[in-house]
């Protein structure tokens, strides 16, 4: 039960912080992408790359709604900071502040993962039918929930502080 310097929370938090802002500017470069297919394929436009027809395409439209809708759910459920704590931690005896920190960076790439999902359902349907409401619909959706879920400092002191109570071993802030 070691305490973790805290220039090593501090880094744990700057790389959370980094990946979440690439995961925001792939949301970006997925636009930029569509555009760039839009203007320079021949007959992109109207047609996408997959002739399907329309109940096709809004049978997958709404399946990709679906499962978007699901990946928002778990993302405030079963991967939130605080059941993923409960869930990695009930399993050890000890736990420091490398356990905490170590959970709540995997939480922040998983959310990170489902979000980014969306936006790519968002790309594949503009690809199969290049309409620019599914690329870009569904991107800022996803763009909606990466920044309301971006890394806050405040918050991971407060779960570092929630957790010192129950666990000795952790420490209660970042310094």
């Amino acid at each position: 039960m070691q305490r973790t310097p805290p220039s090593v929370l501090s880094q744990a938090f700057t790389s959370i912080t980094f990946i979440h802002l690439s995961f925001i500017g792939a949301i970006f470069m997925y636009f930029v992408v569509g555009e760039i297919m839009r203007a320079q394929i021949d007959d992109f436009a109207g047609k996408g790359f997959v002739e399907l027809d329309s109940t096709m395409i809004w049978t997958l439209r709404g399946t990709f709604v679906v499962l978007a809708v699901v990946n928002l759910v778990l993302i405030r459920t079963m991967f939130g900071d605080e059941a993923m704590l409960r869930r990695a931690l009930a399993k050890r005896e000890d736990v420091d502040d490398a356990a905490v920190v170590g959970v709540l960076v995997t939480a922040g790439i998983l959310r990170l993962a489902f979000i980014e999902a969306i936006a790519i359902y968002g790309l594949v349907l503009y690809e199969m039918n290049a309409e620019r409401y599914d690329l870009y619909g569904f991107g800022i959706v996803a763009l909606i929930a990466l920044i309301s879920l971006r890394p806050s400092r405040t918050t991971w002191e407060e779960t570092l502080r929630r957790m010192a109570i129950e666990h000795p071993g952790v420490s209660s802030s970042f310094s």
